[in-house]
């Protein structure tokens, strides 16, 4: 094949003649409104543009045509198949018959345009240099446009409609200022810039218009963004600007470089975020491009407005790259933030973390603030994906954030404003739907990886260390993801049944290495408890190191409740600071509940005696238990004895907490109950 650059005007033989015809295996004309104005807003642009003549004026590339010649036809009429860009000359013809619609039929220009669409003396079909396809009565409008004939050219085709569009729109701007139509014809045919490839015999059209129409379009959102920019800036400048500010963009952020497991490229990515930062909403993926344009036309229309938007782009993409690489932020504390959002997969909250990250390189946000707007950021996300929500739906919250953060305070009002949302869960909304919720699936293995990690660190906190895997984190079922006879007879008649609604839930999984994995295996639950009570990482060593003699529904409940209050501890709801601090490591001696004095000795004494207290005040156990506190009290000894004490009551209550979580249960419980929290302390030592 030969390749050459090339314009409008070489493709139409300057005037010559010449004629493409569409191959059997094209599809009909198939641009819209939206095409057809994008395509006459770039011929505006660069009419708009200060240059005299054409050969020097700015230009906007336009696409890839792709042609195979076929012979001649006569004389003097090269013959071409149109493998691909019909919508591209199609397109550019009828931006042409309008422009010359708009002329009186007598004068040489009116004469010259005509030039670039039919070839003189030529008769039937051979007199159009481009003939369409006969789908949908496309050639039949096509050539009634050509012709001068618009109400010949009325059918389903597109073609009528593309043309009475642009017939409009060169009236509007004939309305605005008087039109010079010879200008706005140079810029079509020698302004608009193509790829013009021509194949060689014995090359297949039909192979080579599958591959560029299978595999995706030519050209990214990046790329379009990118010949946009090109034709928008000044002749002078462009060398200047591309080299300073577009071409370091590209060098951090590269198209090639693919975003998440199949997201865009990571320049494309960026623009649609970038947008959403400023604007406060998301572009569609494929509108990228579109939504970039129309926001530099309405808002950037001077060339040093747009100039000081691609700088500003520029700016971002440094604060983005590291967002994609936190290992290129040097303050250590913002590192380790970014580091867990990626860990914790938070590519929706990128708008809001660049804006902040911003408003940080201003010192308008302290280095403290910014790392506890990253803290707030992850609660906010982590809890949603324990809810069992989707995290999809963040992408358009997080932007709208942006317009309610206070100058003056603005970590609090970030506090304040995702507290208030309707996606972010309540405790109680998480205590339920942990219980049931499936966790484990592919796209979600990183997330659950995180959280699980996170736990097993937290564990060791105040110990100045803790346990990390010596290769890669894979999760482990307890119970396994197939059922031999030996499990089958474990879990007894329920097995399929808790199989069914355990198998995914949090507790159910636990994090080892790939060796260990293996290892674990489909074996008997004895030899699971025993491998990860001698595990290294603290969440496997400290629950299963106490004498668990099965692994049902019950001791998956327990186990989750168990988890439940380390997330708590981790990720408290906003409003409600951690409390590990106070009580870690101190010995109750006295409970104080509603005007009483109750003496304790231990933790577990504190959530029997408050729970005893609030139930015996309770009009319906049932009901408080089934509303708000299901996953804690039973009544019926779920464990053996070993996660739930017995009550004077009769009924079961879960006490295999550590302080804090003590603490957090009976507080909630009295909340639950109707009763005020502040009647409720505990004396220690």
């Amino acid at each position: 094949m030969e390749v050459q650059d090339s314009t409008i005007l070489d493709a139409f033989s300057s005037g010559g003649k010449i004629q493409y015809r569409l191959p059997h295996f094209q599809r009909e004309y198939a641009w819209d409104k939206r095409n057809w104005d994008m395509f006459f807003d770039d011929v505006l642009a660069l009419y708009n543009a200060e240059w005299v003549n054409p050969d020097n004026a700015p230009k906007h590339f336009l696409g890839t045509i792709v042609v195979q010649y076929e012979g001649k036809q006569g004389l003097t009429l090269n013959y071409y198949k149109l493998v691909d860009g019909q919508q591209r000359l199609v397109t550019a013809s009828l931006l042409l018959c309008a422009l010359r619609d708009s002329v009186d039929s007598n004068t040489s220009l009116y004469t010259e345009i005509n030039g670039f669409l039919v070839n003189d003396g030529q008769v039937g079909d051979l007199y159009f240099k481009v003939v369409p396809s006969l789908m949908y009565g496309d050639r039949q409008a096509y050539s009634a446009i050509v012709r001068g004939n618009r109400n010949g050219a009325k059918s389903e085709s597109q073609i009528s409609t593309a043309f009475e569009r642009f017939l409009t729109l060169v009236n509007i701007e004939q309305k605005r200022n008087p039109l010079d139509v010879e200008r706005m014809v140079n810029c079509v045919v020698s302004c608009m810039e193509i790829v013009y490839v021509d194949l060689n015999k014995g090359e297949s059209p039909y192979k080579i218009f599958e591959s560029l129409n299978a595999k995706g379009k030519p050209l990214t959102q990046a790329d379009l963004v990118r010949n946009y920019i090109a034709m928008r800036l000044p002749t002078d400048r462009q060398e200047t600007i591309f080299n300073n500010h577009w071409l370091p963009i590209e060098k951090k952020l590269q198209e090639k470089r693919s975003t998440g497991r199949r997201g865009p490229g990571e320049l494309t990515a960026y623009i649609r975020h970038y947008l959403s930062m400023k604007t406060s909403r998301v572009p569609n993926m494929n509108r990228v491009y579109e939504t970039f344009r129309s926001r530099m036309i309405e808002s950037f229309d001077s060339d040093s407005a747009f100039i000081g938007e691609i700088k500003d782009l520029h700016k971002h993409s440094i604060h983005y790259d590291r967002l994609l690489r936190p290992e290129n932020e040097h303050d250590a504390p913002i590192r380790e933030g970014l580091t867990r959002m990626q860990k914790a997969e938070s590519v929706t909250a990128f708008p809001l973390v660049m804006h902040l990250y911003e408003l940080h390189s201003q010192q308008t946000l302290q280095t403290t603030e910014f790392v506890g707007a990253l803290v707030l950021i992850e609660n906010f996300i982590i809890r949603v994906f324990l809810n069992g929500g989707s995290t999809t739906g963040l992408n358009r919250l997080f932007p709208s954030l942006i317009a309610e953060l206070e100058p003056s305070n603005i970590l609090h009002s970030l506090k304040t404003a995702m507290g208030s949302k309707r996606l972010y869960p309540s405790d109680n909304r998480i205590r339920q739907n942990l219980l049931t919720n499936a966790l484990y699936d592919g796209n979600r293995r990183a997330r659950l990886v995180f959280v699980m990690d996170t736990l097993n660190r937290h564990l060791s906190q105040g110990t100045d260390g803790f346990t990390i895997l010596k290769d890669e984190a894979t999760i482990e079922h307890i119970m396994p993801q197939n059922l031999n006879d030996e499990w089958r007879r474990h879990l007894g008649s329920s097995a399929d049944s808790t199989h069914r609604d355990y198998l995914n839930t949090i507790g159910n999984l636990t994090l080892v290495t790939q060796g260990k994995n293996s290892e674990a295996s489909d074996g008997p639950f004895k030899d699971k408890r025993d491998l990860l009570a001698k595990h290294a990482l603290l969440l496997n060593h400290d629950y299963f190191s106490n004498d668990i003699s099965r692994w049902d529904a019950d001791a998956i409940r327990a186990r989750t409740a168990w988890l439940t209050d380390l997330i708590f501890e981790v990720w408290p709801a906003f409003g409600e600071p951690p409390i590990t601090e106070e009580v870690k490591g101190k010995t109750p001696i006295a409970l104080y509940i509603l005007g009483m004095k109750l003496y304790v000795s231990t933790w577990q004494d504190v959530t029997i005696r408050t729970a005893e207290t609030v139930f015996s005040l309770c009009d319906s156990i049932e009901s408080l238990v089934a509303q708000h506190v299901g996953e804690y009290v039973s009544y019926f000894n779920r464990s053996g004895g070993k996660y739930y004490k017995k009550m004077d009551n009769g009924w079961y209550v879960y006490v295999n907490r550590y302080a804090a979580s003590h603490v957090q249960f009976c507080k909630d419980l009295m909340t639950s109950a109707g009763l005020d929290s502040t009647d409720w302390h505990v004396e220690y030592e």
